[in-house]
């Protein structure tokens, strides 16, 4: 099978991950996304919420590093 290409308008750069993952959550409901795009396209979602996180720790570690030289 083919992947088609989809495009999510209700999704806003503004919105916090919790909301973008609703809103895909939504728009499987509403038959605009295949559950299986609707998955991998929340897959993305929390892997950059998670890189995001990670990248934050780095930089709060590496700040309480240099307060404490």
């Amino acid at each position: 099978s083919w992947d088609r290409k989809v495009k999510v308008e209700s999704l806003k750069p503004e919105m916090s991950y919790a909301q973008q993952i609703s809103a895909l959550k939504d728009e499987v409901l509403t038959g605009n996304l295949t559950p299986k795009e609707g998955e991998t396209l929340t897959n993305i979602v929390r892997t950059q919420a998670q890189v995001e996180q990670a990248d934050e720790i780095e930089r709060r570690l590496k700040a309480l590093e240099e307060k404490n030289k």
